[in-house]
């Protein structure tokens, strides 16, 4: 979504930043997951840093569970609990409580 808005490189950039273009453009080419983890954060803070965006969502991420549930949250912050596991079940299947 930021690519879309703050590359000078879109027809729908509100912006030109050649810092900006350079950090995506070594995102995009990164070729490991924790080499393009590393730099997309570089690019985060950049755009945090300089307030190239309008900052609609908390940096800080807050959940509450039941002791018994395993949950690792997405990178993207959004709570998708598709494989939140039960620790007491022992066949490890996703969790998804059933209407009785």
């Amino acid at each position: 979504m930021q690519a879309i808005i703050l590359s000078s490189l879109s027809p729908f950039s509100v912006m030109r930043d050649p810092k900006y273009d350079e950090l995506l453009g070594e995102l995009v080419a990164s070729l490991t997951v924790e080499e393009q983890q590393r730099k997309g954060e570089v690019l985060q803070h950049y755009i945090y840093d300089n307030a190239l965006g309008i900052f609609t969502y908390q940096r800080i991420r807050t959940y509450a569970m039941r002791r018994d549930l395993a949950f690792t949250p997405y990178i993207t912050g959004m709570p998708y609990f598709y494989a939140t596991e039960n620790k007491n079940e022992k066949d490890k299947k996703a969790y998804s409580p059933q209407k009785q």
